[in-house]
């Protein structure tokens, strides 16, 4: 709680790592071919890596609007939304 930022990036911060964790997880299950989350669960560690890399690129600009960010921010948040969702599909699959 010692960094720079309020509860909300503090939340997101936390979170990202955690849903890495089950998104390394379910990759290598992919990999080895055993089923150790259904489809569901699958679905849902997806779109949650999708969606926390959303908030943690578009939160900051809602929150500190008043500041520009400059294009290399949202050329990598593109380019990082294409590849994580990449993963999630196949994740999904």
């Amino acid at each position: 709680m010692s960094t720079v930022g309020d509860y909300v990036e503090h939340a997101i911060n936390f979170i990202s790592p955690v849903v890495m964790f089950f998104v390394i997880i379910a990759l290598y299950s992919k990999y080895r071919n055993v089923d150790i989350f259904g489809d569901l669960e699958c679905k849902i560690i997806a779109f949650s890596y999708v969606a926390i890399t959303i908030a943690d690129y578009l939160y900051p600009i809602l929150r500190y609007w008043d500041q520009s960010f400059s294009s290399s921010h949202y050329s990598l948040f593109l380019i990082e939304v294409g590849v994580n969702a990449a993963i999630a599909k196949v994740i999904i699959k």
